[in-house]
């Protein structure tokens, strides 16, 4: 049965910095036995910050020194992030499959237009789901007058020591 522990909770006062949010999900990895990713776990965190930072872990017994799943929220006035991570160890390399939805008080369509990266591949429904050059997938959905915004990514990096 998986093993959910609430690692840490941290409270950042109002004018804490963005690096100190990001440095939170490494910490908790690393003291769980996850080590060796500190590059990837950084890159799929290094937009988590706000007043309010929020961390969870998620393991096996069998497999947390090599999978391990990161859960974070921030907040920001008229901005909320939640980012989901999981991150394996195989073959010298570290992989991320992460997910981050971020609430907006603006329209979709004018956060598509502040995301210029970003083309329009389909509009499904209410969903517009639209890539960067990258590979990262946003899918945008209205929320009242707001917006969800959806991203998805995968990654590889080699395994630090």
């Amino acid at each position: 049965m998986m093993k959910f522990a609430i690692a840490a909770i941290l409270l950042m006062p109002m004018l804490a910095s963005a690096v100190q949010g990001a440095l939170l999900p490494l910490k908790l990895a690393k003291e769980k036995g996850f080590t060796g990713c500190d590059a990837t776990i950084n890159g799929a965190f290094v937009f988590v910050n706000g007043r309010d930072v929020r961390a969870t872990v998620a393991w096996f017994d069998e497999t947390k020194g090599d999978a391990i799943k990161v859960t974070t929220t921030s907040s920001n006035p008229g901005d909320n992030l939640f980012v989901e991570a999981e991150f394996r160890k195989q073959g010298g390399k570290c992989f991320v499959n992460a997910t981050s939805i971020i609430t907006s008080e603006k329209s979709c369509a004018a956060f598509l237009a502040e995301s210029p990266a970003f083309n329009v591949q389909y509009v499904i429904g209410e969903f517009t789901w639209t890539r960067n050059a990258n590979g990262v997938l946003m899918y945008l959905m209205g929320a009242g007058t707001g917006c969800i915004a959806i991203y998805q990514l995968n990654n590889k990096q080699p395994q630090q020591n």
